[in-house]
């Protein structure tokens, strides 16, 4: 009888080694992502907008000011570069493939950080 890694036997796990079962909790990851996108999205948005409430202080303070500056440089970037991948005249790199995924998630929490 063969014993995994972790002491159960390859039919308690399905028969599936390791990398196999981390690429299905990947895809389960991404198919709970797709299913529930909306919903992911709408609550980043109100979660960037809870975000700014605890951590913003006066309007006027420089930290705030900057911090709004650097949302929307992120909020143009992902913009432009959504334009240039919609019209096939860019297509993310090897390390910017992992992150272009997030993108809509990114968006929604900066927008609701304005």
């Amino acid at each position: 009888m063969d014993i995994n890694n972790d002491g159960s036997s390859p039919a308690s796990s399905g028969g599936l080694t390791d990398s196999a079962q981390d690429q299905v909790q990947v895809k389960g990851l991404r198919g709970f992502i797709q299913q529930h996108e909306t919903r992911l999205e709408v609550a980043f948005f109100v979660g960037g907008f809870i975000f700014d409430i605890l951590l913003l202080g006066s309007p006027d303070q420089w930290f705030g000011i900057l911090q709004q500056v650097v949302y929307l440089t992120v909020i143009a970037a992902l913009i432009h570069y959504e334009m240039l991948y919609r019209l096939r005249k860019w297509r993310p790199g090897r390390w910017t493939r992992k992150v272009w995924e997030w993108r809509n998630l990114v968006l929604h929490f900066s927008l609701g950080s304005l």
